[in-house]
């Protein structure tokens, strides 16, 4: 059985996030072969970022341009493959003013990134510990920086949820 008969629309899952694999260590906590499935999915999780990147690249190498979803999702991702790619474009002197404008605010996302020793952190609804959370973002990744006063950074998910990390949790590329 393939990942894709354990959820609808697998694509549209971050297949990575922490919360997804707690969720099916609950879901399927009396299944003998959860770890197989947990397999599976991180399996298919490889198999969509892969296929994404090839498909990024094969728009940028017909077209000599990129966006959409499967763009976002890679930036999201932190790829630097795709980081190339923006940058590639925003030298090419036969694009616009206006194609180079809308790929540009992409490398807001690649200026900063989560770096946490339990493997992702928490967005809170204010600047505390005790505030709500309201996302959480895998180590590793980037993520927005709207504002660095004090020690709790206003920042913006690829969600676009706006909320605040302590700053010792973000580093800078």
């Amino acid at each position: 059985m393939t990942p894709s008969h354990y959820f609808d629309e697998l694509s549209q899952w971050d297949l990575s996030n922490i919360t997804l694999k707690q969720k099916m260590k609950i879901l399927f906590k009396n299944d003998k072969n959860l770890n197989q499935k947990l397999k599976e999915l991180e399996e298919a999780r490889i198999f969509i970022y892969e296929d994404t990147l090839e498909d990024v690249k094969d728009d940028y190498q017909v077209y000599h341009y990129v966006d959409g979803p499967r763009l976002e999702y890679l930036v999201h991702r932190g790829d630097l493959e795709v980081k190339e790619i923006i940058l590639k474009i925003l030298k090419d002197p036969k694009r616009s003013k206006s194609d180079k404008e809308d790929i540009e605010v992409y490398l807001k996302y690649y200026k900063y990134y989560i770096s946490d020793p339990d493997g992702y952190t928490n967005v809170r609804e204010g600047k505390s510990t005790s505030s709500k959370i309201i996302a959480t973002v895998d180590s590793g990744l980037p993520i927005r920086v709207l504002d660095t006063t004090g020690n709790w950074w206003q920042v913006m998910t690829k969600d676009n949820e706006i909320g605040y990390i302590h700053k010792s949790r973000i580093k800078k590329r």
